[in-house]
């Protein structure tokens, strides 16, 4: 097997080296400067989960689009009415200010395959950028597309700042189509590329104006992310305190949404109680003492050992700060009948730094380190966090906003099944990294060996996992890994997150026990509240009635209603609450956006699912593990530019036999898979792609649905190659056989099968109605 690749750099604690170079690059500007690149409209980010309202005069509702769509490529464009398109061309555009776009006159005739939910063509040399996809009807009415306009899903800015970013800070903007590049060709004009995840750069194309009235270049992106430094406070250039539209524009288009841009919050002077000096030696009397401080307060520990036999409780602000891992050690012995809830508990803004704990004996369950419910700012660093105990539990455990666990070691040695001989290990007590309910957490640079599981993070959103190694140390484990959604019920969503350049790994030629239902990353946890016939559309189109009585007594606020079927199929919209409808047995959703005008009563057939959509799975570095996968209620998710090395499944998982698979059926509910990308990834000595419709239910909360419950998959740029040790006779295919799902386009994909295996269909077996196969 390879030897490992190196970790690429670290993009969170590389920041500041780049800051002076990044402001040297911004743009002068006054606060009128036009946009280099415009669209026919800006796409407002203030409701990320809303999608385009049809009005009357358009052609066709349109939901999504594939993006990045380069020259030769299908461009798929998902929506509602689109069978009424009767012509179509690529036209070159011309910019003639900061909003619009207009016909340059250079228009290609487009050759589309079109039905009622979707319209592809292939792109065609010499179109812009900017270049638009313009469809008429038989009546006439042209619609304009602007062809890899940029999609952001979300940003965040610096802890503390959630969504924001001061002056003088970096702030990341994630989404599709971010970042460009010219790539020079022999045989004709240059075109461009969108960047790869494992190749970020400058990128002076795309550009953020702000509020306050500068414009920035990024000073590092790739197709799915924009670093952007923003200048010191100054006079047009960046202003605290100013709430409005940002644009990022690149040469394609532009799309703008809302920024803050507040006040720095300023950092006072901490306190210090050194444990040695001041308390004997006492940690727990000098996080008392230091409760009784005004925050910061560090509690400084000496380079030596500690015995811990109880509860360490840090108050708001306090800082437990050791001498470095390797000199600080807190050794945990703590009754294994003792009814203690954790070793270190925080309810509000604590650090840990520098500094071991190892807890050798433990109640069973009982996790090293908790941030409870309303804590927030929380950073743990530094640390060697060891778990030896009898059934271990989560080295750290979240339930914190605003947060940062980096530059870590969290290792997992002791047994997973206990009693011994016991077949028990509950899946989220013995993950070694529990995230439950948390926002703008910011998971980097950590070394997490694990023998149990490496993570869960659950009901979360606003994500960013980048940069980690995870090593499975056991050949035989319990459990997968995921980003979930099992506490949907309470929790309804589950969505923005950035999962790139991380190192997953696990030991070569590891169990066969593994090859089925041990996820390297998953998306579980899917579910919805039920689905049936839209009864009615009130308020114009803001509340909607179903045909069901929602089968839990949770709210579904912050849910999301999709139509699922039937006209309007495709469209999203976030869920403000709900009540008993006019009639016994329904119930009035009231919704963030409007419905458009294709969604009819008596045939649009809507579900109540979870939010758990928009997420990147990029760049990473997978060896000896198994699935990738998105499962159920992932609407819009993009897998790319991943490096997947003798990944092995078990034939009969989720996808079939596949490393990199998608699923959609009902399952607790609802659970579709709609508008997912899977490009640029290379598979070495692995599985293939699959994809598994689940087809008809029993579950009442699917109303006897058949399906289809995948839908509009673009698969292209991948390349697959060698024979994997699960299928030792097969190559590695791209394979949706069910009949159910529709409109898939699987293109320019390469298959390197050597001699001794077989590559039916010729490495793309797509069953689904109205693909495209290239």
């Amino acid at each position: 097997s390879p030897s490992l690749p190196p970790s690429p750099p670290s993009i969170m604690v590389d920041l500041l080296p780049v800051l002076s170079v990044a402001v040297a690059i911004l743009l002068a500007s006054s606060g009128h400067a036009a946009a280099r690149a415009g669209s026919a409209k800006a796409n407002a980010h203030a409701a990320p989960t809303a999608t385009a309202t049809a009005t009357n005069s358009s052609v066709a509702g349109v939901y999504w689009m594939s993006v990045p769509t380069l020259v030769n490529e299908t461009l798929a464009v998902a929506g509602s009415g689109l069978h009424a398109v009767t012509k179509a061309q690529f036209c070159s555009a011309a910019n003639t200010d900061a909003n619009t776009t207009t016909m340059s006159g250079n228009c290609q005739p487009a050759e589309i395959a079109a039905w009622d939910l979707s319209v592809k063509a292939v792109v065609p040399a010499g179109c812009g950028p900017p270049c638009l996809f313009s469809m008429t009807n038989a009546a006439g009415n042209t619609q304009q597309l602007v062809l890899n306009e940029p999609d952001v899903w979300y940003h965040m800015g610096p802890l503390g700042y959630g969504k924001n970013a001061p002056c003088g800070s970096v702030l990341r903007v994630f989404g599709r189509g971010l970042g460009w590049a010219q790539q020079a060709r022999t045989d004709s004009a240059p075109t461009w590329t969108c960047l790869s995840s494992n190749s970020p750069a400058v990128a002076p194309e795309t550009r953020l104006s702000l509020p306050g009235g500068a414009i920035l270049s990024a000073f590092r992106a790739t197709c799915y992310e924009a670093l952007f430094a923003l200048p010191e406070e100054s006079p047009g250039k960046c202003g605290p305190g100013v709430t409005g539209e940002a644009t990022l524009q690149t040469p394609w288009g532009l799309t703008s949404f809302q920024i803050n841009i507040p006040h720095s919050t300023p950092q006072s002077e901490p306190s210090t109680i050194n444990v040695d000096k001041d308390h004997a030696g006492n940690i727990s009397a000098a996080l008392q003492a230091a409760a009784g401080l005004s925050p910061p307060v560090n509690v400084e520990l000496g380079g030596h050992g500690y015995d811990v036999t109880s509860q360490l409780l840090l108050a708001d602000g306090v800082r437990l700060v050791g001498q470095g891992s390797s000199a600080t050690t807190l050794d945990v012995n703590i009754p294994v009948t003792a009814h203690t809830q954790s070793v270190i508990n925080g309810s509000a803004r604590f650090q840990l730094h520098n500094f071991s704990l190892a807890v050798h004996t433990a109640p069973a369950g009982m996790p090293a380190i908790v941030a409870a419910p309303g804590s927030r700012e929380v950073v743990v660093s530094g640390l060697n966090v060891t778990l030896l105990q009898q059934n271990v539990s989560n080295a750290i455990q979240m339930h914190t906003q605003d947060y940062e666990i980096k530059d870590n070691v969290l290792q997992q040695l002791g047994p997973c099944l206990w009693p011994p001989g016991s077949d028990h290990s509950p899946f989220q007590a013995s993950t070694l990294m529990y995230v439950h309910n948390t926002s703008f957490g910011r998971i980097h640079d950590n070394l997490i060996r694990w023998s149990c599981s490496a993570y869960d993070l659950d009901t979360s959103e606003y994500m960013l996992v980048e940069n980690n190694t995870f090593e499975c140390v056991r050949d035989v484990i319990p459990h997968g890994n995921s980003l979930s959604a099992y506490d949907w019920r309470s929790i309804p969503h589950s969505r923005f997150y950035s999962f790139s350049h991380n190192v997953m790994t696990r030991p070569a030629n590891n169990s066969p026990a593994n090859w089925h239902q041990r996820e390297t990353v998953t998306t579980d946890g899917s579910g919805g509240w039920g689905l049936a016939k839209v009864l009615a559309i009130e308020n114009q189109g803001l509340s909607v009635t179903l045909n069901l009585t929602l089968l839990t007594t949770a709210s579904p606020a912050g849910a999301l209603l999709l139509i699922l079927a039937g006209p309007g199929t495709g469209q999203r919209h976030e869920v403000l609450g709900s009540s008993p409808g006019p009639q016994p047995d329904t119930t009035t959703i009231t919704l963030a956006t409007p419905v458009d005008r294709f969604v009819q009563t008596g045939s649009s057939v809507g579900s109540v699912i979870v939010n758990a959509g928009q997420k990147l799975i990029t760049g990473n570095f997978f060896n000896w593990t198994e699935v990738i996968q998105w499962y159920g209620n992932t609407n819009m998710g993009v897998i790319a530019d991943n490096v997947v090395w003798n990944d092995n499944v078990a034939g009969g998982g989720n996808g079939g036999a596949a490393s990199v698979s998608g699923v959609g059926e009902c399952y607790h509910g609802a659970s579709p898979l709609f508008y997912c990308e899977y490009v640029g990834n290379t598979l070495v000595d692995s599985n293939g792609v699959g994809f598994r419709d689940g087809g008809l239910s029993n579950e009442p909360q699917c109303a006897a649905f058949p399906g289809p419950w995948v839908r509009w998959q673009v698969v292209r740029r991948n390349t697959l190659k060698g024979l994997s040790v699960s299928l030792p006779h097969q190559c590695a295919c791209i394979n949706a056989t069910s009949t159910l799902s529709t409109d898939f386009v699987a293109e320019h994909n390469t298959f390197d099968c050597p001699a001794g295996g077989s590559l039916p269909g010729g490495g793309t077996n797509i069953h689904g109605k109205h693909s495209v196969i290239r």
